[in-house]
């Protein structure tokens, strides 16, 4: 190719193509149908954090009252976990009191003339939340070993997996933050990927970054389980936006100019579908 010939193409006006063959014809409908379940994907990995690092409820166990490997949050056979019929309350030792989000890991001390025959009784002001340098050497707190979680919501998540409570809570926010930096990061090297690679090979990219990086997360454990799963989640946030942004871009590129603002809207719908189908899917 000469330079001229590189010259015209350069001065090719694609939209004048468009006006021949159809600005939105089949074709391009096709393609905005198929990219729908891409950028769908996309707004799955933005909203899969919400259950997967959901934080429960938690409270120390209190072994003058509870013991055993099986203890819930609540008063025990007040939740069905079956039918979902739900009368929550604390157990009768807390005597009325709600645990603020401040003393989740701090230990309830009972007063012994609130325990007959082992069984602790619910009186107003029979227990009193521990203090540290108190009579007796109970500790204020307890550790992530000691907390009941309630399982009303959620029978699993990461904060309890790894231990993100108490002193540690602050680690689920840093791992959030993770998939933002993801997205930042996305944006800026997808944009540059799909300018001097081409559209489709980034999309397949990001596709394979989303899909990979969530799969694997779901195997993360163990005591470098949690660095793990904040890389994996970075890369998520990656390829989640590369599937949303290359998307677009694509859908856009292959209409005529009537069309880029109406196929510029459609294809954040499947976006926020995406979000939706998620949540349906959690809720059953």
């Amino acid at each position: 190719m000469d330079k001229q010939e590189i010259h015209d193409c350069a001065n090719f006006d694609y939209d004048l193509v468009l006006n021949h063959i159809g600005q939105f014809g089949s074709f391009q409908k096709k393609i905005l149908f198929f990219l729908s379940f891409v950028s769908a994907a996309g707004g799955l990995a933005v909203v899969v954090f919400a259950f997967t690092g959901f934080e429960p409820n938690y409270r120390c166990r209190v072994p003058a009252c509870e013991s055993g490997p099986h203890l819930t949050y609540y008063e025990e056979n007040t939740y069905n976990y079956s039918s979902g019929d739900q009368n929550l309350d604390l157990p009768v030792w807390y005597g009325g009191k709600s645990i603020e989000r401040r003393d989740r890991c701090r230990n309830l001390l009972v007063e012994r003339e609130n325990i007959v025959d082992g069984i602790c009784l619910s009186e107003t002001n029979g227990s009193v939340w521990a203090q540290d340098g108190e009579e007796g050497g109970t500790p204020s707190t307890c550790g992530p070993e000691d907390l009941v979680f309630d399982k009303s919501l959620m029978l699993s998540t990461v904060v309890e997996e790894f231990e993100l409570v108490c002193d540690q809570a602050w680690l689920r926010t840093v791992i959030n933050i993770m998939y933002m930096l993801g997205l930042l990061m996305g944006s800026y090297m997808f944009g540059w990927i799909s300018d001097n690679f081409g559209r489709i090979k980034a999309l397949m990219l990001g596709i394979l970054f989303a899909s990979l990086s969530g799969f694997g997360a779901a195997f993360c454990s163990g005591p470098t389980g949690l660095y793990i799963f904040a890389v994996l989640r970075f890369l998520c946030g990656i390829g989640g936006i590369a599937c949303f942004m290359v998307s677009f871009v694509l859908i856009v590129e292959h209409v005529g100019y009537k069309y880029t603002m109406i196929v510029g809207i459609g294809i954040n719908i499947p976006f926020a579908i995406g979000e939706i189908i998620l949540g349906v899917e959690a809720y059953f």
